[in-house]
C-alpha cells in the first residue's frame, strides 16, 4: 500500500491505473507524451508499469523513483527495457551514375525536391512528406516523377554511410509503375486482394497467404491456343496486421492479445488494441528484423450489396438507387457504428432506427451530434465502410538479416 514518486511528480498510489500513472509523468516537464500499460496485480498486490516515450527524441536517462510504500520490504525500482534512438546525419540519393549531395536526415520535402531534380537525368518530381514523424525522428517521402516520356523509372538507391542511430537504414519502394505509350508492350497493374494468416480468424472467409501471382496473355479474346503466363512473386516488405471480428453483424469489443511469427521466432503478446510503438517495439526484439515502420489505422471492412450517396456539406447518407434496397440494418449498419467517408470517421447518428434507406453522420466523439461530410465533390454510388472492431497495423520492413518474408499470426 501507500504511494511512490517518479521525479518530481506528486504521491502515486500503489496500485495507480495506466491513466494515473500516465498524467503524472506526462506533467514533468519535458517528458512530453507518454503511454503506460500495467500488469495484473501479484500475490503481494505488486505491480509492472511499461512506459514508453511517445514523444522524446532519443535515450532518456532512467526515471528516479522514491517510495512511501507500506508492507514488509516494499521497494520500487526503475529498469530501461529498451534504450532509446535517434536518427541523425545524412544520406544521399543516386539515380543511374548521379548522385546527390548530403541531404541532411531531417530534410523538408522541399530541400529533397530541390536535391534530386539538380540531377540531370531525372527532370521535374514532386515530394510529398508524411506529416506523422516517428519517435526517433524517421519520416517518409512520396516522390512522383512528372516527366511524361520518362516511362518506367528504376528504383533510387540509397547510401547511407554517414546516416546515424541504431538500426538507422532508409527503404526505397515502388508504389506505382511508371509507363509510357507504346505500340508493342502493355503495362499491367494489379492490386492483390487482402491476405490472411493461417490462423482461422475468420473460418470460411480468409485463406492461406498468396505466394505467386500468375497473369496470363493471349492475342484470343477467349483465351484459345497457347496463352503466353507470367509469374510474379509477391514483395514481403510491406505488410499488414489485421484484427477484426468476423460477420456482418454490429462489431463485437476485441480484447486479449495475437502474437505475430516471422522466420520461425514469436514476438511476445500483442494487445489487441496495441500502439504503433507497442507493435514496433514486439517487431524489432525478433532476431531475423532490425528496423520497421509501423502505422496504425481503424480496420474497415466493404458493405456487401450497399452503396451511397452523399452530398458534400450534407451530412445526410442515402442508398444509391442503384443498390437499392441496402438493407443497412440487415448488414451491420445500427445507431453508434462508426464508418468512413474518404479517409475520415464518422459515426451514424443515434436516431437511426436500422430500418431506413438513409441515415446522418454523426461525430465520433457522440453520435447525438451530427456532423457533416466536408469533401471536395459528392460521393455518387461509393462504396460503404463500417469499422471491423478491429485495428490494421501496416508494417514496412525498412531492414531485415535476410530477404523479407511474410508474418503468420
Amino acid at each position: 500500500r501507500g504511494s511512490f514518486y517518479i521525479e518530481s511528480s506528486g504521491p502515486i498510489p500503489h496500485d495507480a491505473s495506466p491513466t494515473v500513472l500516465e498524467a503524472a509523468i506526462e506533467g514533468i516537464h519535458g517528458f512530453g507524451d507518454v503511454e503506460v500499460s500495467r500488469s495484473d496485480g501479484d500475490g503481494q498486490n505488486g505491480f509492472i508499469w511499461l512506459i514508453t516515450f511517445v514523444d522524446y527524441r532519443g535515450d532518456i536517462d532512467p526515471l528516479q523513483a522514491s517510495s512511501s510504500l507500506t508492507g514488509k520490504s516494499a521497494t520500487i525500482s526503475v529498469n530501461e527495457v529498451t534504450k532509446g534512438n535517434e536518427l541523425s546525419g545524412h544520406f544521399s540519393l543516386s539515380f543511374g551514375s548521379m548522385v546527390t549531395d548530403l541531404i541532411p536526415c531531417n530534410t523538408s520535402a522541399e530541400n529533397l525536391q530541390a536535391s534530386l531534380e539538380n540531377l540531370d537525368v531525372i527532370g521535374p518530381v514532386n515530394v510529398y512528406m508524411d506529416p506523422r514523424i516517428d519517435m526517433e525522428g524517421g519520416r517518409a517521402f512520396a516522390i512522383t516523377f512528372l516527366d511524361p516520356d520518362v516511362g518506367d523509372v528504376p528504383l533510387l538507391f540509397v547510401d547511407t554511410t554517414y546516416l546515424k542511430g541504431s538500426g538507422a537504414s532508409i527503404y526505397v519502394s515502388e508504389e506505382i509503375k511508371g509507363s509510357k505509350s507504346s505500340r508493342d508492350a502493355l503495362y499491367v497493374s494489379f492490386d492483390l486482394p487482402s491476405g490472411c494468416s493461417y490462423s482461422p480468424v475468420e473460418n470460411g472467409v480468409c485463406g492461406a497467404p498468396i505466394t505467386e501471382v500468375a497473369v496470363e496473355v493471349s492475342t484470343s479474346e477467349n483465351f484459345i491456343g497457347m496463352p503466353i503466363s507470367y509469374q510474379y512473386h509477391p514483395d514481403f516488405s510491406t505488410q499488414v496486421i489485421r484484427t477484426s471480428c468476423p460477420g456482418t453483424a454490429p462489431p463485437c469489443q476485441l480484447t486479449g492479445y495475437f502474437n505475430i511469427e516471422y522466420g520461425g521466432d514469436l514476438t511476445s503478446p500483442i494487445s489487441s488494441n496495441a500502439s504503433e510503438v507497442d507493435v514496433r517495439i514486439a517487431l524489432e526484439r525478433l532476431p531475423g528484423i532490425n528496423t520497421v515502420g509501423v502505422t496504425r489505422k481503424h480496420g474497415f471492412r466493404t458493405v456487401s450489396g450497399a452503396c451511397i450517396d452523399v452530398v458534400a456539406g450534407s451530412y445526410s447518407v442515402t442508398c444509391s438507387h442503384s443498390c437499392s434496397p441496402c438493407n443497412f440494418g440487415s448488414k451491420g449498419i445500427a445507431a453508434g457504428a462508426i464508418i468512413e467517408l474518404e479517409s475520415k470517421r464518422f459515426r451514424v447518428s443515434s436516431t437511426y432506427d436500422a430500418v431506413q434507406e438513409a441515415f446522418d453522420l454523426a461525430m465520433v466523439a457522440d453520435s447525438s451530434v451530427k456532423e457533416v461530410y466536408v469533401g471536395e465533390n459528392d460521393l455518387v454510388e461509393w462504396d460503404l465502410l463500417v469499422w471491423t472492431g478491429g485495428y490494421e497495423w501496416i508494417v514496412a520492413l525498412h531492414s531485415t538479416v535476410k530477404t523479407a518474408v511474410r508474418f503468420t499470426a
